[in-house]
Protein backbone atom coordinates (compact mmCIF):
# COMPACT_ATOMS: atom_id res chain seq x y z
CA UNK A 1 0.00 0.00 0.00
CA UNK A 2 1.39 3.36 -1.06
CA UNK A 3 2.36 5.95 1.53
CA UNK A 4 2.23 9.53 0.32
CA UNK A 5 3.25 11.34 3.48
CA UNK A 6 6.19 10.50 5.63
CA UNK A 7 5.35 9.19 9.07
CA UNK A 8 6.64 11.36 11.86
CA UNK A 9 7.98 9.42 14.85
CA UNK A 10 6.98 11.26 17.99
CA UNK A 11 9.24 11.40 21.00
CA UNK A 12 7.36 11.73 24.26
CA UNK A 13 8.25 11.82 27.92
CA UNK A 14 6.08 10.74 30.87
CA UNK A 15 5.56 14.40 31.76
CA UNK A 16 4.08 15.25 28.38
CA UNK A 17 0.37 15.44 27.65
CA UNK A 18 -1.48 12.37 26.41
CA UNK A 19 -1.55 12.06 22.62
CA UNK A 20 -4.84 11.49 20.81
CA UNK A 21 -5.53 10.29 17.27
CA UNK A 22 -8.38 10.52 14.77
CA UNK A 23 -8.90 8.83 11.41
CA UNK A 24 -10.28 10.83 8.49
CA UNK A 25 -11.88 8.79 5.69
CA UNK A 26 -11.69 10.60 2.36
CA UNK A 27 -12.50 9.63 -1.20
CA UNK A 28 -8.87 8.95 -2.13
CA UNK A 29 -7.02 8.46 1.14
CA UNK A 30 -7.34 7.82 4.85
CA UNK A 31 -5.45 10.11 7.21
CA UNK A 32 -4.33 9.70 10.78
CA UNK A 33 -3.96 12.92 12.76
CA UNK A 34 -2.12 12.71 16.07
CA UNK A 35 -2.73 15.67 18.37
CA UNK A 36 -2.06 16.89 21.87
CA UNK A 37 -3.58 19.45 24.24
CA UNK A 38 -0.58 20.79 26.18
CA UNK A 39 -1.39 22.68 29.39
CA UNK A 40 -5.08 22.93 28.47
CA UNK A 41 -4.28 24.93 25.34
CA UNK A 42 -6.13 24.37 22.04
CA UNK A 43 -5.40 21.22 20.08
CA UNK A 44 -1.99 21.05 18.42
CA UNK A 45 -1.40 18.65 15.53
CA UNK A 46 1.75 16.64 16.11
CA UNK A 47 1.78 14.56 12.93
CA UNK A 48 -0.37 13.50 9.99
CA UNK A 49 0.13 10.17 8.22
CA UNK A 50 -1.74 9.16 5.09
CA UNK A 51 -2.49 5.95 3.22
CA UNK A 52 -3.96 5.79 -0.27
CA UNK A 53 -7.29 3.91 -0.45
CA UNK A 54 -8.89 5.14 -3.71
CA UNK A 55 -12.33 4.55 -2.24
CA UNK A 56 -13.84 6.64 -5.03
CA UNK A 57 -12.62 4.17 -7.66
CA UNK A 58 -14.67 1.42 -6.02
CA UNK A 59 -17.90 3.42 -6.20
CA UNK A 60 -20.42 2.52 -8.90
CA UNK A 61 -23.13 4.71 -10.43
CA UNK A 62 -25.62 3.67 -7.71
CA UNK A 63 -23.27 4.68 -4.90
CA UNK A 64 -22.25 1.16 -3.89
CA UNK A 65 -18.62 0.65 -2.78
CA UNK A 66 -17.27 -2.70 -3.96
CA UNK A 67 -15.56 -5.30 -1.77
CA UNK A 68 -12.06 -4.60 -3.10
CA UNK A 69 -12.28 -0.90 -2.15
CA UNK A 70 -13.60 -1.82 1.30
CA UNK A 71 -10.63 -4.17 1.82
CA UNK A 72 -8.23 -1.38 0.84
CA UNK A 73 -9.91 0.86 3.38
CA UNK A 74 -9.66 -1.71 6.19
CA UNK A 75 -6.01 -2.45 5.39
CA UNK A 76 -5.22 1.26 5.51
CA UNK A 77 -7.02 1.59 8.84
CA UNK A 78 -5.05 -1.30 10.32
CA UNK A 79 -1.78 0.23 9.14
CA UNK A 80 -2.61 3.65 10.59
CA UNK A 81 -3.83 2.21 13.87
CA UNK A 82 -0.42 0.60 14.29
CA UNK A 83 1.20 3.99 13.69
CA UNK A 84 -0.95 5.51 16.43
CA UNK A 85 -0.14 2.71 18.86
CA UNK A 86 3.60 2.92 18.21
CA UNK A 87 3.44 6.57 19.18
CA UNK A 88 1.35 5.97 22.28
CA UNK A 89 -1.71 7.82 20.94
CA UNK A 90 -5.23 7.02 22.10
CA UNK A 91 -7.54 6.59 19.09
CA UNK A 92 -10.77 8.52 19.57
CA UNK A 93 -12.53 7.28 16.43
CA UNK A 94 -13.00 8.17 12.78
CA UNK A 95 -14.88 10.75 10.75
CA UNK A 96 -16.34 10.27 7.30
CA UNK A 97 -16.95 13.11 4.85
CA UNK A 98 -18.63 13.29 1.43
CA UNK A 99 -16.89 10.08 0.38
CA UNK A 100 -18.97 8.19 2.94
CA UNK A 101 -22.08 10.38 2.78
CA UNK A 102 -22.49 9.60 -0.92
CA UNK A 103 -22.38 5.81 -0.52
CA UNK A 104 -25.54 3.70 -0.38
CA UNK A 105 -23.91 0.81 1.52
CA UNK A 106 -22.47 2.77 4.45
CA UNK A 107 -22.92 -0.07 6.91
CA UNK A 108 -20.95 -2.51 4.76
CA UNK A 109 -18.15 0.04 4.42
CA UNK A 110 -17.91 1.07 8.08
CA UNK A 111 -18.89 -2.09 9.97
CA UNK A 112 -15.48 -3.79 9.48
CA UNK A 113 -13.76 -0.80 11.11
CA UNK A 114 -15.76 -1.43 14.27
CA UNK A 115 -15.78 -5.22 14.09
CA UNK A 116 -12.01 -5.56 13.55
CA UNK A 117 -10.61 -2.53 15.38
CA UNK A 118 -13.42 -1.15 17.57
CA UNK A 119 -13.38 2.14 15.64
CA UNK A 120 -16.66 4.05 15.54
CA UNK A 121 -17.15 6.43 12.62
CA UNK A 122 -19.10 9.65 12.72
CA UNK A 123 -20.35 10.77 9.32
CA UNK A 124 -20.07 14.55 9.22
CA UNK A 125 -22.90 16.59 7.79
CA UNK A 126 -21.91 19.09 5.08
CA UNK A 127 -22.29 21.99 7.52
CA UNK A 128 -20.04 20.26 10.09
CA UNK A 129 -17.41 19.46 7.46
CA UNK A 130 -17.40 23.06 6.23
CA UNK A 131 -17.20 24.49 9.75
CA UNK A 132 -14.30 22.21 10.67
CA UNK A 133 -12.14 23.55 7.84
CA UNK A 134 -12.99 27.16 8.63
CA UNK A 135 -12.25 26.79 12.35
CA UNK A 136 -8.96 25.03 11.57
CA UNK A 137 -7.79 27.97 9.44
CA UNK A 138 -8.80 30.51 12.08
CA UNK A 139 -6.87 28.55 14.69
CA UNK A 140 -3.84 28.35 12.40
CA UNK A 141 -3.98 32.11 11.93
CA UNK A 142 -4.13 32.61 15.68
CA UNK A 143 -1.18 30.31 16.33
CA UNK A 144 0.82 32.05 13.59
CA UNK A 145 0.08 35.43 15.21
CA UNK A 146 -1.73 36.64 12.12
CA UNK A 147 -4.52 37.88 14.35
CA UNK A 148 -3.59 40.66 16.77
CA UNK A 149 -5.42 41.03 20.07
CA UNK A 150 -7.81 43.95 19.97
CA UNK A 151 -8.15 43.94 16.17
CA UNK A 152 -11.08 42.51 14.28
CA UNK A 153 -10.53 39.40 12.20
CA UNK A 154 -10.46 39.93 8.46
CA UNK A 155 -13.36 38.22 6.65
CA UNK A 156 -12.34 34.70 5.68
CA UNK A 157 -13.36 32.32 2.91
CA UNK A 158 -12.21 28.70 3.04
CA UNK A 159 -12.56 26.48 0.01
CA UNK A 160 -12.06 22.88 1.09
CA UNK A 161 -11.49 20.97 -2.13
CA UNK A 162 -11.69 17.22 -1.66
CA UNK A 163 -12.22 14.33 -4.01
CA UNK A 164 -15.99 14.03 -3.75
CA UNK A 165 -17.15 17.52 -2.79
CA UNK A 166 -16.01 21.04 -2.04
CA UNK A 167 -17.13 23.11 0.94
CA UNK A 168 -17.04 26.89 0.61
CA UNK A 169 -17.37 28.68 3.95
CA UNK A 170 -17.48 32.38 4.81
CA UNK A 171 -17.21 34.18 8.12
CA UNK A 172 -16.44 37.69 9.33
CA UNK A 173 -15.30 36.66 12.79
CA UNK A 174 -13.95 33.51 14.42
CA UNK A 175 -16.92 31.31 13.46
CA UNK A 176 -18.50 30.72 10.03
CA UNK A 177 -21.56 32.71 8.94
CA UNK A 178 -22.52 30.73 5.84
CA UNK A 179 -21.45 27.75 3.79
CA UNK A 180 -22.16 25.90 0.55
CA UNK A 181 -21.46 22.25 -0.17
CA UNK A 182 -20.76 21.83 -3.88
CA UNK A 183 -20.23 18.81 -6.13
CA UNK A 184 -16.86 20.18 -7.18
CA UNK A 185 -14.54 17.52 -5.81
CA UNK A 186 -11.58 16.77 -8.05
CA UNK A 187 -12.46 13.10 -8.69
CA UNK A 188 -16.16 13.94 -8.96
CA UNK A 189 -15.49 16.53 -11.69
CA UNK A 190 -13.21 14.11 -13.50
CA UNK A 191 -15.89 11.39 -13.37
CA UNK A 192 -18.57 13.75 -14.71
CA UNK A 193 -16.61 15.50 -17.44
CA UNK A 194 -13.44 13.66 -18.45
CA UNK A 195 -12.23 10.33 -19.74
CA UNK A 196 -8.71 11.37 -20.79
CA UNK A 197 -5.77 11.59 -18.39
CA UNK A 198 -4.78 14.39 -18.47
CA UNK A 199 -8.08 15.90 -19.68
CA UNK A 200 -8.12 17.25 -23.24
CA UNK A 201 -9.10 20.91 -23.87
CA UNK A 202 -12.76 20.08 -24.56
CA UNK A 203 -13.00 18.22 -21.25
CA UNK A 204 -11.36 21.09 -19.37
CA UNK A 205 -13.96 23.43 -20.90
CA UNK A 206 -16.68 21.08 -19.67
CA UNK A 207 -15.20 21.08 -16.16
CA UNK A 208 -15.07 24.91 -16.19
CA UNK A 209 -18.72 24.98 -17.20
CA UNK A 210 -19.72 22.67 -14.33
CA UNK A 211 -17.78 24.79 -11.85
CA UNK A 212 -19.29 28.06 -13.07
CA UNK A 213 -22.82 26.63 -13.00
CA UNK A 214 -22.51 25.66 -9.36
CA UNK A 215 -20.80 28.89 -8.32
CA UNK A 216 -23.70 30.90 -9.81
CA UNK A 217 -25.73 30.02 -6.74
CA UNK A 218 -23.05 31.00 -4.20
CA UNK A 219 -22.91 34.51 -2.75
CA UNK A 220 -19.76 36.37 -3.74
CA UNK A 221 -17.55 37.11 -0.69
CA UNK A 222 -16.32 40.65 0.08
CA UNK A 223 -13.28 41.81 -1.85
CA UNK A 224 -11.25 42.25 1.34
CA UNK A 225 -11.80 38.64 2.43
CA UNK A 226 -8.82 36.32 2.78
CA UNK A 227 -9.24 33.16 0.69
CA UNK A 228 -7.74 29.85 1.77
CA UNK A 229 -7.73 26.77 -0.46
CA UNK A 230 -7.49 23.78 1.87
CA UNK A 231 -7.87 20.01 1.70
CA UNK A 232 -6.01 17.16 0.05
CA UNK A 233 -6.23 18.60 -3.47
CA UNK A 234 -4.72 21.90 -2.31
CA UNK A 235 -1.85 20.07 -0.62
CA UNK A 236 -1.21 18.04 -3.77
CA UNK A 237 -1.18 21.14 -5.96
CA UNK A 238 1.24 22.91 -3.61
CA UNK A 239 3.54 19.89 -3.76
CA UNK A 240 3.74 20.09 -7.55
CA UNK A 241 4.95 23.70 -7.62
CA UNK A 242 8.62 23.10 -6.65
CA UNK A 243 8.81 20.14 -9.02
CA UNK A 244 7.44 21.99 -12.05
CA UNK A 245 8.72 25.52 -11.38
CA UNK A 246 11.91 25.23 -9.28
CA UNK A 247 13.50 28.38 -10.75
CA UNK A 248 10.48 30.60 -10.08
CA UNK A 249 9.42 29.31 -6.66
CA UNK A 250 12.34 27.33 -5.25
CA UNK A 251 12.52 23.71 -4.13
CA UNK A 252 10.45 23.96 -0.95
CA UNK A 253 6.71 23.28 -0.89
CA UNK A 254 4.69 26.47 -0.70
CA UNK A 255 2.33 27.18 2.19
CA UNK A 256 0.12 29.31 -0.06
CA UNK A 257 -1.18 29.34 -3.64
CA UNK A 258 -2.29 32.64 -5.12
CA UNK A 259 -4.38 32.96 -8.26
CA UNK A 260 -1.43 33.42 -10.62
CA UNK A 261 0.36 30.32 -9.29
CA UNK A 262 -2.80 28.22 -9.59
CA UNK A 263 -3.39 29.32 -13.18
CA UNK A 264 0.21 28.58 -14.15
CA UNK A 265 0.16 25.25 -12.36
CA UNK A 266 -3.15 24.02 -13.79
CA UNK A 267 -2.07 25.08 -17.27
CA UNK A 268 1.12 23.07 -16.93
CA UNK A 269 -0.60 19.97 -15.53
CA UNK A 270 -3.20 20.02 -18.29
CA UNK A 271 -0.62 19.87 -21.10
Amino acid sequence: MQTVSQENHIRTTPAETQLYAMLDIGSNAMKLAICQFPDQTPCQTVSITERITRLNRGLDEEGVVNDLAIRRLIEAAGDLIQVARRNGAKILGAVGTAAIRSTTNKMEVLAPLFNEYGIRTRILKPREEAAAGFLAVREQQRLANHLVNGNRNRPLVTFDLGGRSAEMTFGKESTPDSFASLELGSSQLFRLAATSDPPVPAEIDRIRYLVREQLKHVDRPPRDAEVYLIGATATTLAGYVPMLFPKQYGLESLDYLDRDIIRELVGKLAT
